[in-house]
């Protein structure tokens, strides 16, 4: 204990002064020298011990008829001054340490950056803690929630850990431990001196927030008995320091790949919307180009067709032959443009399908699915195929759209059935929390390449087998997209198809709808759901709806 001896002089002082005689009084440091007051050498001093904290720091001495009790009094006053300065002394030392944790702390907080790299920002809150405690260099375990190692921070550069290696620590609760020799969990010494690389006590705590654990920090301690509890307590705040800034870095890659998500979303729906315009209109305007292209080509047929009669009538009988090789190519002009019809038509209704208002309704999945099964009834048994159907919930939609995926998934499992010996249609719903409809054949089936690119328009894969635009899929996708649900197939080449589609939650029309239906049942007043969302009428498209073209039966194809 350090003592200031010159401010004790004015004790003895004081003591000469109340005894007011020839007193003389000295203090003795523990060494026996005089360090206040005067030695009096006129007889043998009265002494009393000076104690402070259960520690003697000095003695009083007193020569006087009445030695002892003043003796007892200098050593009180002595006493209360020295533990006055101690703790003044105390108070100045925990002031100073005050400041320095505090200027650490602050200086921890001003490094700490929301950034995607956490290494600059670990690494100078480990080189603040150690200049601001008696802590050594420490080490931070930090593991990313989409990484299955964790990563060790250190001044001397960074490396990677094994979960495994870290296994004894996974037991440790949130508060600061120091890892001694005489730790109890097994294996926690052992781990720590592997990650650090010496046997020296470690001052360990966990890195975590209120929503996550990223993983520990550990600090070597080179004397176990010099550590303070305020030196614990800023490597608790280091860690808390240490996790946020992680944390908010995680925080912050998430919220740029969910920003970028949802501009490149937004992108795509605005070049969606614009094809699907596009679509149409280069749809609908080729129309009446393609009609007039049409007639004309029929026209040149018969005036060919007259041209060989007057050249048989005039006696040019040679010549007819060259008349008909012309008509030819005019005849496959004609079958290109009725393809090129057909193809415009299906486009036109891919398009109607992300157009049209959809009319949403309490729809009977098992008699809708019969129905269809009937009306490709002559296709199924010119085939020879089985068509079995499941028990379907009663779902809500739109009854037209959903005749169409259910009309284009088995159509087109009839086309592709193939020559196999085991020719089936199997049509159900698989229950679980969202129903999922199938519709499964034995057909001829498909390649990973080829179910990649099954829902795009115009992608056929099997042209020999069946004539077809490939707009079937895509029409489909489009309906289910608008009923929000998803489809996906699973298919194997030789081994047949599968096509999956849920049907999502109703949109607010098909909750309304559905509403209506309940209050149907309770009321037995049935309100139209057409009220809601009336369909089309045929005869009021919202384009102008062109007959397709039919080839003249007068004239040969």
């Amino acid at each position: 204990m350090r003592i200031r001896w010159s401010s004790l002089e004015p004790v003895c002082f004081d003591i000469v002064k109340v005894a007011g005689r020839g007193l003389s009084c000295w203090l003795e440091n523990t060494s026996g020298q005089v360090v206040a007051g005067s030695r009096s050498a006129a007889g043998a001093p009265a002494r009393c011990a000076i104690t402070v904290a259960d520690q003697e720091v000095a003695t009083a001495c007193v020569v006087d008829s009445d030695g002892e009790r003043w003796a007892e009094l200098l050593a009180s006053s002595a006493a209360r001054e020295i533990e006055h300065q101690s703790t003044v002394a105390n108070m100045a030392d925990a002031t100073a340490r005050l400041w320095k944790h505090t200027n650490a702390l602050m200086r921890m907080a001003a490094c700490v950056q929301v950034a995607d790299e956490p290494a600059g920002t670990v690494n100078s809150v480990l080189g603040i803690l150690h200049r601001a405690t008696r802590l050594l260099a420490g080490t931070a375990l930090i593991r990313l929630p989409d990484s299955e190692i964790y990563t060790s921070f250190r001044a001397d550069g960074v490396d990677t850990v094994e979960p495994l290696v870290l296994a004894p620590l996974y037991s440790l609760s949130d508060e600061v431990r120091v890892i001694g020799e005489n730790e109890k969990v097994e294996g926690l010494r052992e781990a720590c001196a592997q990650i650090i690389g010496n046997d020296q006590p470690v001052a360990l705590v966990r890195l975590a927030t209120e929503h996550e654990q990223f993983g520990y920090l550990l600090a070597p301690v080179e004397d176990v008995e010099t550590i303070t509890s305020e030196d614990l307590k800023m490597f608790a705040a280091a860690a808390q320091i240490i996790s946020v800034a992680v944390e908010n870095g995680c925080t912050l890659i998430k919220e740029r790949e969910a920003t970028r998500l949802h501009v490149e979303n937004e992108l795509l729906c605005e070049q969606t919307r614009d094809m699907e315009e596009m679509v149409h209109i280069v749809a609908h305007d080729l129309r009446s180009p393609m009609t007039a292209l049409y007639g004309f080509l029929h026209v040149a047929l018969d005036e060919l067709k007259d041209l060989h009669g007057r050249l048989d009538q005039e006696g040019f009988v040679a010549i007819g032959p060259y008349a008909d090789s012309c008509a030819e190519p005019l005849r496959d002009g004609i079958r290109s443009v009725e393809k090129l019809n057909r193809m415009v038509q299906r486009l036109l209704e891919f398009s109607r399908a992300a157009r049209q208002a959809f009319s949403f309704e309490r729809v009977e999945i098992d008699k809708l699915v019969s129905g269809v099964a009937r009306s490709l009834g002559y296709q199924l048994n010119k085939n020879g195929i089985k068509v079995e159907i499941g028990e379907m919930p009663c779902i809500t939609g739109d009854r037209v759209q959903l005749e169409a995926v259910f009309g284009n998934l088995v159509d087109n499992a009839i086309k592709y059935m193939g020559n196999g010996e085991n020719r089936s249609i199997s049509i159900g719903c698989e229950s679980g929390p969202e129903p999922v409809y199938f519709v499964r054949d034995t057909g001829v089936g498909m390649t990973s390449d080829e179910v990649a690119k099954a829902f795009l328009p115009f992608q056929r894969f099997h042209s020999d087998a069946a004539p077809g635009d490939g707009i079937g899929l895509p029409h489909v996708r489009k309906i289910i997209d608008r009923h929000g649900g998803r489809i996906w197939c699973e298919s194997k080449k030789g081994q047949g198809s599968c096509f999956f589609f849920t049907l999502g939650k109703p949109t607010p029309q098909g909750r309304i709808a559905e509403a209506l239906h309940l209050h149907e049942r309770q009321s037995a007043q049935p309100t139209p759901v057409e009220q809601i969302a009336p369909p089309l009428d045929p005869s009021r498209p919202d384009e102008p709806a062109d007959e397709p073209i039919t080839a003249d039966p007068a004239q040969p194809l």
